[in-house]
């Protein structure tokens, strides 16, 4: 799951001798929490299909609706996540700058997304989220790989 990755990749961030720890340390609980969520979301999600057949629409109706509670907040914590596990790699200096700040910017994006979840926002948007956040993670990935085979 790209979540246990980014909880991986912010545990290797920690340590007593590493700055901005605390930083990864936070993102790293974040992103297990996130993990848990949407596993929570995506099996009511699929129990409320079951329930559907089982017993009726108006019971499924009630499971989707508790799983779509839960999905909703997502998005702020595994934004809050980006932004700490951002910030940490800015202050460790341990990849490219470039990748640092993207997920600065995407974390804070994906909140501020989230607080006006109100108003109508494009569908082109949540896919440049997407895309752009996959290709960063992507990048920090590549960069670790090449990073440990140097050393």
């Amino acid at each position: 799951s790209t979540f246990a990755g980014m909880a991986l990749l912010a545990r290797s961030m920690t340590g007593d001798a590493k700055p901005g720890s605390p930083y990864a340390t936070l993102a790293m609980i974040l992103f297990v929490g996130v993990t848990a969520l949407s596993m929570l979301a995506a099996g009511l999600g699929l129990g409320a299909m079951d329930i559907a057949n089982e017993s009726g629409v108006s019971d499924a109706v009630i499971v989707g609706i508790v799983g779509d509670g839960i999905f909703g907040p997502m998005f702020v914590f595994w934004g809050i996540a980006n932004l700490l596990i951002g910030g940490a790699m800015i202050i460790q200096k341990n990849l490219h700058q470039i990748v640092s700040y993207l997920f600065v910017g995407w974390g804070l994006f994906m909140i501020i997304i989230s607080a006006i979840e109100a108003a109508d926002i494009p569908d082109a948007v949540g896919l440049v989220l997407w895309a752009g956040l996959n290709l960063t993670m992507v990048a920090a990935g590549i960069l670790t790989l090449r990073s440990k085979e140097a050393s």
